[in-house]
């Protein structure tokens, strides 16, 4: 009986574990027990392919719901849900199915990664180097599995047998220190194991090489140095680890912020800078339904179904995250533009409106000083290339590690160790001076003729003469302008995006809304990166402050600000401010912007805090936009730095203990 749920389990593994693209895809073989099995390349191929399967498979992970559900709330998206029916990660219960789901695939990957490792030596055939680095990706993976675990529930099983019966899934729970020290040393050794399969030598990033597991140790030993852990020495070695990736030369910033993105909805790997380190990697064949590894479109611009697919839009974007880039605001002509390339590619400058599947929509652009719930819009369905569209999921893939992450954690790990030393500042700049970039870039549009007999909004086109040419005609590549009317005259065009380097001075035209005649002109204005560098000076505690709102600039919507919060020491009160500045205004201080405005949100009183996990009773009002961006801070408190272990795990695992206040 056991041999044959062995078996089962054996097949469905290697029938699932085909996600990762450049890895065999190969039939699967039915029935075949652990003895039976890895007798060839092939069918170590295959586990090895079902192990990374846990990252992308079903909705509990990277595909669907981590992305929105678990990691969403922080200061810089809230959910789009009803707050009086979907709850967010700081009061969910220990039987939410979000959280089972994420549970069940770490420790599903964790079991596979152990059943490999446990038969690898069973294969008399592959090279040594080949079996090398499955090994070193198999217990780099094995480790990657229970870091998130650790991350999210603190104390969790450490699991390095496989499970061959019941009596195995009764596990005692290990502190969430010693779990970070096993990972750290099964990483280590994987990093030994992998010194040969380099990002060159792989040539795409679905799967682990050398530098991947550095970036990804730095940041283990940044989380370990943090709260809750607060093991110190480990800055050091978080230190070490990204002065490595930078030392290797593999890696560095794709010149154009956005290309990152595109290239990662189109499906392309870039060899040339290798930005990107690690990926999730999505993919649909619409003949083949068991090979559909999809993303879920719960992230991007609310659409219906376009030519290019649709997009759910679960997450919008806070006024926080909004007021962090500078900006260039100009009230008396209502603009207010930003020459850092990453707002308005980050957060989108505009809705969609209308369209079919035949049909693209129209694109409106937000008032200027609309700065709370937008849409986020870093992935963009017009990019991608993958024929034919599924409407309502998607082949993009996801980053799990950038080079611009490692050179900020490099920043911040030298802070920590040195003080905001030369390397400090040079790693941080690096990433700013990108986010800026060199060239010109538009800064107003002058009407020079109004002409006449307007009767409803003209259309602004903007000459798309770029210098740097990622476009393929998606709105918000290049700048973007919206005209106002009045007395059938055009009287002013507000420019609302400004994201592209131009030639020169782009040609402006005006057409449509009834009339005729009117006519405008660009005004670009030379961008200098070195103007947009942080100023040395600043004490060790600011230079850390910098650090956290440069990774909020840089890294938002990558599933990383939750736990950036929550090791700084500060996840509550940033929650708690985001709400309170949705509820009422005020103010928020940056270390290079200075103290900003922030408007409050209209809308009813937001929902009261819930002593229970259950709506039942609550009495709380609809769910507006207000409600939406204030529920999390009125209910955030110590209990949530930790998820409730589900109760699935309860109940089936005798020793497991729930956290405190679940």
């Amino acid at each position: 009986m056991k041999k044959n749920i062995i078996a089962i389990a054996l097949s469905t593994l290697v029938a699932t574990g085909i996600s990762c693209k450049k890895v065999l895809e190969t039939k699967p073989t039915d029935f075949l027990a652990p003895e039976n099995y890895f007798s060839n390349e092939t069918q170590v191929d295959q586990y090895l392919n079902s192990v990374y399967d846990g990252l992308n498979e079903d909705v509990g992970f990277y595909r669907s719901q981590y992305r929105t559900q678990i990691t969403e709330g922080t200061d810089e998206s809230y959910s789009t849900s009803d707050p009086n029916t979907t709850y967010t990660v700081h009061y969910r219960s220990s039987s939410e199915i979000q959280l089972d789901q994420l549970w069940t695939k770490l420790y599903q990957g964790i079991d596979r990664a152990n059943v490999l490792l446990e038969n690898i030596n069973k294969n008399k055939d592959m090279t040594e180097a080949k079996k090398r680095h499955v090994i070193g990706e198999t217990k780099f993976l094995r480790a990657y599995y229970h870091f998130i675990a650790t991350q999210w529930w603190g104390d969790v099983p450490l699991k390095t047998i496989s499970t061959k019966s019941a009596a195995d899934a009764q596990i005692a729970f290990t502190p969430t220190k010693d779990v970070y020290d096993f990972v750290i040393k099964e990483m280590t050794e994987a990093e030994d194991l992998l010194k040969d399969q380099t990002a060159t030598s792989l040539g795409y990033t679905e799967r682990i090489t050398y530098t991947t597991v550095q970036g990804i140790l730095a940041r283990v030993c940044l989380y370990a140095a943090g709260n809750p852990v607060n093991d110190t020495k480990r800055y050091a070695e978080a230190l070490a680890w990204a002065a490595k990736v930078k030392a290797s030369g593999e890696h560095k910033l794709i010149p154009d912020y956005r290309q990152i993105f595109i290239n990662e909805s189109a499906d392309k790997y870039d060899n040339v800078n290798r930005e990107v380190m690690w990926e999730i990697g999505f993919y649909f064949d619409a003949t083949r339904p068991a090979l559909r590894e999809i993303l879920n479109t719960l992230i991007g611009v609310n659409s219906a179904v376009t030519p290019y697919g649709r997009t759910q839009a679960s997450t919008r974007t806070t006024a926080v995250l909004y007021r962090a880039y500078s900006s260039i605001e100009d009230a008396a002509n209502k603009s207010d533009i930003s020459l850092d390339v990453r707002r308005d590619w980050c957060i989108s400058p505009y809705i969609l409106s209308g369209g079919s599947a035949t049909t693209n929509p129209t694109e409106v652009a937000y008032p200027w000083n609309a700065w709370w719930n937008r849409y986020p819009n870093k992935w963009r369905r017009q990019f991608e290339t993958a024929r034919p569209i599924d409407a309502n999921n998607s082949p993009q893939n996801f980053p799990v590690l950038r080079y611009a992450d490692v050179l900020l954690m490099l920043a911040e790990a030298e802070n920590e160790v040195n003080g905001p030393t030369t390397t400090a500042y040079n790693a941080i700049n690096e990433v700013r001076r990108r986010a800026f970039g060199t060239g010109k870039r538009v800064s107003t549009i002058a009407v020079t003729n109004g002409g006449s007999g307007y009767t409803s909004v003209p259309m602004v086109t903007i000459e798309r003469n770029f210098t740097q040419a990622t476009s393929q005609g998606s709105f918000g590549d290049g700048a973007y302008a919206v005209a106002e009317i009045s007395g059938g005259k055009v009287t002013a065009i507000r420019v609302v995006s400004t994201s592209a380097f131009y030639n020169t001075a782009p040609v402006v035209t005006i057409t449509g809304g009834g009339g005729t005649g009117a006519t405008a002109v660009a005004t670009v204005v030379d961008v200098n990166p070195a103007a947009n560098e942080l100023t040395s000076g600043l004490s060790k505690d600011e230079f850390r402050k910098a650090i956290q709102e440069e990774r909020l600039r840089e890294l938002n919507g990558e599933c990383l600000r939750r736990q950036d919060l929550k090791r700084w020491g500060i996840l509550l009160s940033a929650i708690q401010q985001r709400s309170n500045l949705a509820s009422s205004g005020g103010t928020i201080t940056f270390t290079d912007l200075g103290t900003r405005t922030v408007p409050g949100l209209l809308g009813t009183p937001a929902v009261p805090a819930f002593s229970n996990p259950s709506i039942a009773g609550a009495g709380a009002p609809g769910a507006t936009d207000r409600d939406r961006a204030t529920i999390d801070g009125a209910n955030v408190s110590d209990k949530w730095m930790f998820l409730p272990i589900p109760g699935t795990e309860i109940s089936r695992n005798r020793l497991a203990q729930q956290n405190q206040g679940h």
